[in-house]
């Protein structure tokens, strides 16, 4: 590979951000521009290296710039990172609508399930997420849609009950974060929710405030301090509004198989509504539109590939630096004995 093709600062070891082309290198340089010949080094750098590769991804570039332009995205002057977190959106917390104030106790058992769905989620940038809730025995005719319930997901009537998703907006994404909005969904409704979830995380965290609120306390530390606080603290409000009494959080298992059902570790009626929610959050995934999964999916591969080609690049650098000190050594070995 011709250094010349590498900038400067990556020589030294220290990469730049992923630009955005997904038909160049992985900082901007295209292949007409590259002084490199070795097809192999070509490849590693980002670049296609056969005809059928190169159309392949003049393609992808021209379906990622259709997508920016139909969210409406200026796509000038930003790096991979920051294009993915325009077409993800931000959550409008601030927006939204808390529940109205509810008299019922919420029942001892669970009546609404939640849960969240997460792709790439090794590789927070591009992770896309969804949450999904499902409520059994609920349908529209039986009461009002809470407001937040129509600004944040798409409804609808299946199977005896009413399943709830919506894709997760945010600059970044993790499955705490997906779990949590499923959980701020499923308290919006306009009556008591004992919610089922199987992320432990969740769980506790839920249970955390709802004894806060009991208590008519707030947190001891502002909700900027803690991991996900936007979030947590949208909860929050959610429970004050609703009333501490109205809302109940129980874990139950996830991915429970028959096997368990049969042996009496899980209730049937949990398997089914969990199961049901993990679905429900899987269309939340596919509400994002198969363009955004598919550029998600493509930035994921390509930044897996450059993490790859720095290590390499360091790789280089330390076996460069090795052969330097065992030649300094002979030198001064040799100077010793003359």
């Amino acid at each position: 590979m011709s250094v010349a093709d590498c900038p400067d600062h990556l020589l030294l070891g220290l990469p730049g951000a992923m630009e955005k082309s997904l038909d160049t290198t992985f900082w901007g340089k295209r292949v007409e521009e590259a002084e490199t010949l070795d097809p192999e080094a070509l490849k590693k750098m980002g670049l296609a290296v056969d005809k059928t590769g190169a159309n392949r991804q003049k393609t992808e570039e021209w379906e990622a710039e259709q997508l920016y332009k139909e969210k409406g995205i200026v796509s000038e002057g930003h790096n991979a990172r920051q294009i993915f977190g325009k077409v993800r959106g931000e959550i409008p917390v601030e927006k939204l609508q808390v529940p109205r104030r509810c008299r019922e106790t919420a029942p001892p058992t669970i009546n609404v399930y939640s849960d969240g769905s997460l792709k790439n989620c090794h590789r927070e940038a591009w992770a896309i997420g969804a949450a999904g809730v499902w409520w059994p025995s609920r349908s529209f005719a039986e009461e009002d849609l809470a407001d937040a319930e129509v600004e944040l997901s798409y409804i609808e009537e299946e199977g005896g009950g009413l399943k709830l998703y919506t894709p997760l907006a945010g600059f970044g994404g993790s499955s705490t974060r997906t779990e949590l909005v499923a959980g701020i969904l499923a308290i919006a409704a306009n009556r008591a929710a004992h919610i089922g979830s199987d992320n432990k995380g969740f769980v506790d965290g839920a249970n955390d405030i709802i004894e806060l609120c009991r208590k008519g306390r707030n947190p001891k530390k502002p909700w900027g301090t803690k991991g996900d606080g936007d979030l947590w603290e949208v909860f929050h409000s959610f429970v004050k509004a609703k009333g501490h009494w109205a809302v109940a959080v129980s874990k139950v298992k996830g991915h429970a198989t028959d096997d368990m059902v049969a042996q009496g570790r899980v209730k049937p009626e949990e398997k089914e509504g969990n199961d049901m929610a993990d679905k429900v959050a899987d269309e939340g995934i596919a509400a994002h539109g198969k363009a955004v999964v598919c550029v998600a999916r493509r930035f994921t591969l390509r930044h897996k590939r450059y993490t790859g080609f720095v290590r390499d690049v360091h790789n280089h650098i330390v076996e460069g630096v090795a052969i330097k000190n065992v030649l300094w050594k002979r030198r001064k070995g040799r100077k010793a004995n003359s």
